[in-house]
């Protein structure tokens, strides 16, 4: 599926229109997706991210939580629940909890029926290529 699914929210107000394309070469997406909104799983994920929220700040990562019909986002902002069926049905795994990471380039990175482990979903971001240009860019030279 296109990562042109969910909204266009590039402010502190969320838009209604269901577009990820809004993010592409901007954030990185890291969509949360569960069958009802206090899944074990889902709630023990978004705690997780929670405790690292300056890491997904530095990454540039957006996090939204995902059920059958609806969505909002989540962690870094708790915002106002969307109505949907495209997001889950795109990327949900048989209809279950599912972690997805997609990429500045809108492409998906991850995907697990598990939580996945902060370090990890940190990892792989620094490893790719955008992301190590992105420090490069960041460091000083040597003769600052």
């Amino acid at each position: 599926m296109p990562f042109a699914l969910l909204l266009s929210c590039t402010g502190p107000s969320e838009a209604s229109a269901q577009d990820l394309s809004a993010y592409r070469w901007q954030n990185r997406v890291l969509l949360v997706l569960s069958g009802e909104e206090n899944e074990q799983r889902a709630t023990a994920q978004l705690a997780e991210l929670a405790a690292a929220k300056e890491g997904l700040e530095e990454r540039k990562l957006l996090v939204f939580q995902v059920l059958p019909n609806q969505y909002r986002q989540a962690v870094l902002r708790n915002g106002q629940w969307q109505p949907t069926t495209d997001i889950f049905q795109a990327y949900a795994q048989d209809g279950e909890f599912t972690v997805v990471l997609l990429g500045l380039d809108g492409g998906v990175k991850i995907r697990q029926p598990n939580v996945l482990a902060v370090n990890e979903l940190f990892s792989t971001i620094d490893g790719m290529p955008m992301r190590r240009a992105e420090l490069r860019r960041q460091r000083p030279t040597k003769n600052e």
